[in-house]
């Protein structure tokens, strides 16, 4: 190894009752997801909630929480993104718990909207 701090992560995605997870970015702490990227909800209602939390994989125990976005209904990541509904929308990566700490200031996901 060498000697720097590393982590596999990934994104998991909650829309309503519907999660899905991108796969793990393996070795980093500064992720992009190029390939397998699109995770596709059915939306019943522009009140629905949705909920992103990254995680860091954990082959020994469970998974490590390492941020999360703000809980937000889809009605306000369509009126976040650019193009009315199509276009990229940041969100702030906050401490997922009580117990964790608070994930860097500038930690974020870029999510890429389209209605």
């Amino acid at each position: 190894t060498t000697g720097k701090w590393h982590s596999d992560p990934y994104v998991q995605v909650r829309v309503g009752r519907e999660t899905r997870k991108t796969a793990p970015a393996t070795k980093t702490c500064n992720p992009v997801w190029t390939t397998d990227n699109v995770l596709d909800f059915i939306v019943h209602s522009l009140e629905q909630y949705v909920q992103l939390d990254v995680l860091a994989r954990d082959a020994i125990s469970a998974d490590d929480p390492l941020g999360s976005a703000r809980r937000r209904p889809v009605r306000r990541l369509l009126e976040a993104a650019a193009g009315g509904g199509r276009g990229p929308v940041r969100l702030r990566l906050e401490a997922s718990n009580s117990k964790m700490r608070p994930p860097a200031d500038n930690a974020c996901l870029l999510l890429q909207v389209e209605w």
